[in-house]
């Protein structure tokens, strides 16, 4: 995701005056395109130029056998503002990228919660033994690296570090679970006026081999 959509303008040495950079729509991306193709007199040329460059915000299909990849921090603030969307992944996999143990959400973006009340998370998110890094400050309720986790989402093997704060429901891996979470530990400092925990704030769900 650092080479589509407006990234690309920060992430590559590309020029504006030789490409177009369009940012992405929902869960649609462009990478960068020609600026000769984009202006072209053909529309066959026009179509042709925004086939080639058409992709998603994640590399995989969601499924099982192939879920969409989590590579860095800008996946992570995509999936947070994909959900925020209405978009609640039911169904779809993802996992963070094997060799990856590391990534930090408190610096080049501006992260939230994955997940609120009135859109959950309910897809199935393998962390795959990565530790994430948050520096959440709010006022507002279901604070955690996941706001919200719907009764068909999961979260599995990862850790949490860093500070969580918030009003009611907050908590490092979820601020308000409803689904399952398994085989996660937290490091984070975590503070509120109420429901509050290391691991969820509020837990109407299943929550299995935490440490």
């Amino acid at each position: 995701t650092a080479l589509i959509g407006t990234n690309a303008l920060v992430n590559t040495k590309l020029s504006a005056d030789d490409f177009v950079f369009v940012a992405s729509s929902g869960a649609d991306a462009l990478y960068p395109q020609l600026k000769v193709f984009v202006e072209h007199l053909s529309d066959y040329v026009k179509a042709d130029s925004i086939l080639s460059v058409s992709s998603y915000v994640f590399v995989g299909e969601g499924s099982e056998a192939a879920p969409y990849i989590i590579v860095n921090t800008f996946d992570m603030e995509n999936l947070s503002k994909l959900v925020e969307l209405g978009i609640t992944f039911e169904d779809k996999y993802f996992r963070v990228k094997s060799d990856i143990s590391e990534i930090n959400l408190i610096y080049g973006v501006n992260f939230k919660p994955i997940g609120n009340d009135a859109n959950h998370f309910e897809g199935i998110f393998d962390g795959t033994g990565t530790t994430f890094i948050v520096n959440i400050s709010s006022l507002e309720n279901n604070q955690g690296l996941f706001g919200v986790l719907g009764r068909f989402g999961r979260v599995q093997n990862l850790a949490v570090a860093g500070i969580v704060s918030g009003h009611s429901n907050v908590g490092a891996i979820v601020g308000k679970n409803l689904g399952q979470i398994s085989n996660v530990y937290s490091t984070a400092s975590i503070t509120g006026q109420d429901n509050m925990g290391s691991i969820a704030g509020s837990n109407e769900g299943l929550i299995d081999n935490i440490y």
